[in-house]
């Protein structure tokens, strides 16, 4: 009975506050299967909603809006499978925090039609979930701290500018989901993850200059970037560890970037696509095993590539291009490289240093340009041109390295090096007007063949 009349007395002060502008309410419950609703409309200034549950089952319920302006809402739970849902519509500086310690406790914050305003939620312990969403605002931030296990967070930004996300995690099996749609201008994504088998995924639609970045440090961890038809905005991931699959998907955008840096690490999976006008990927792998696949189909666009490590294999294509390259380099042993390029001036620049490294590379289409230097011993190269006014230029120094170079069509052009000892080199060219210039020097036992 006591619980009911704190009740009342609370709604009644926030009835009779309406009418002056200055609205309180305030509730705490003690024990379990408690629920607490709370809703404040035509508010005035300075609103304020505060809310404490210690149990297990419990609900709470506050909403803010219609020209709700300075308001706050503060909720805390303690204890299990709690559920808190917080609205807030059509204010200036409002502010939600939430904070829930326990287990399978679910938190929900919506905020719309507002100004520079505050969503943040902590939850600590076990399989908690946060769904945050803001529309419709300007210079809104919102942040979410999960410590512990098997955390689930949803965030969601739509038509908003100069917005922020702050998502941190820290714990096994977290889960992170991201969207910014529907217009937003200068937004950005923040996520931290820590330990293993974390899962993350941020989406650009429609966006200018937007910022993602994904920081995951522990091991079998996936993250993943989407972009779609945005303009002058960023995705960056970063990965720490093994085992880590990444995923970069960025269509119909415009002077767009893509980074993924995965360094102390092995066995990593890349995948990455590219469609748009001057766009650029870049990637840095350092570890051993690494496979990354490419598919970039662009105008003025590029794709650069630096792998450190042993036995890394990089699986490219760049067709249906126009003015774009493709620039890899390999550092160490057993590296592979496969490239096929299709277009009208483009180019490819590929670098090996080490051991027993092979690069592929395959190019068709008009005014085409293939440069690629291999350092060390072992190495093998072969590179294959179909088209007109193609060139390549290789270099190999070291000991016991083989190439061979392809060319089919007119006006097709070849420059070979190579210093040292051993060496194989085979030049094939077919069409007509086509040059080949082979160079072996400072060393013995090398062999070359042109064939016109």
């Amino acid at each position: 009975m006591k619980l009911y009349a704190s009740i009342t007395a609370s709604a009644f002060i926030a009835i009779s506050g309406s009418a002056f502008g200055d609205n309180t309410t305030s509730h705490e419950q003690v024990g379990t299967d408690n629920m607490a609703a709370t809703d404040q409309t035509e508010a005035g200034f300075g609103n304020s909603i505060i809310k404490r549950q210690i149990g297990s089952g419990n609900e709470v319920t506050g909403t803010q809006e219609d020209g709700v302006i300075n308001s706050s809402i503060l909720s805390t739970q303690t204890g299990n499978q709690n559920e808190a849902t917080i609205i807030q519509s059509g204010g200036v500086s409002l502010s939600a925090i939430n904070s829930q310690v326990g287990s399978q406790n679910t938190a929900e914050i919506t905020q719309e039609f507002s100004i520079g305003s505050q969503v943040s939620i902590r939850q600590l312990g076990t399989s908690n979930a946060s769904y945050i969403e803001q529309r419709f605002g300007s210079g809104n931030a919102f942040t979410s701290t999960q410590d512990g296990e098997s955390h689930f967070f949803l965030g969601r930004q739509e038509e908003s500018a100069n917005s922020n996300i702050f998502v941190f995690q820290d714990g096994e099996r977290q889960s992170a989901v991201v969207e910014e749609t529907g217009g937003n201008i200068g937004s950005s994504v923040l996520i931290f993850q820590f330990d293993r088998d974390d899962f993350a995924t941020v989406s650009l639609v429609a966006t200018i200059n937007g910022t993602l970045d994904i920081f995951q440090d522990g091991s079998d961890s996936y993250g993943g970037l989407a972009q779609f038809s945005s303009v002058d905005s960023t995705m960056t991931l970063r990965q720490t560890d093994n085992r880590h699959f990444a995923f970069a998907n960025q269509a119909l955008s415009l002077f767009s970037d893509i980074l993924i840096i995965q360094r102390l690490g092995d066995a990593n999976i890349t995948s990455i696509t590219q469609t748009g006008t001057l766009n650029s990927i870049e990637l840095r792998q350092n570890g051993a095993g690494n496979n990354v696949t490419l598919e970039q189909s662009a105008v003025d666009s590029s794709i650069d590539i630096t792998q450190t490590g042993a036995t890394n294999q990089v699986t490219g294509s760049q067709l249906s291009s126009k003015f774009s390259t493709i620039d890899s380099r390999q550092f160490a042993i057993d590296n592979v490289l496969t490239v096929n390029q299709g277009g009208l001036l483009v180019s490819a620049t590929n670098e090996q240093s080490g051991l027993q490294n092979v690069a592929n590379i395959e190019q068709a289409g008009t005014e085409i340009d293939l440069f690629t230097r291999q350092i060390g011993f072992n190495n093998r190269a072969d590179f294959r041109q179909t088209g007109d006014s193609l060139s390549i230029t290789s270099r190999q120094f070291g000991n016991n390295n083989d190439i061979s170079i392809t060319q089919g069509g007119d006006s097709n052009s070849s420059f070979s090096l190579q210093i040292g000892n051993n060496h194989t080199k085979e030049i094939t060219q077919t069409g007509s007007n086509g040059r080949a210039f082979n160079f072996q020097t400072g060393g013995n036992s090398n062999t070359g063949v042109i064939t016109q």
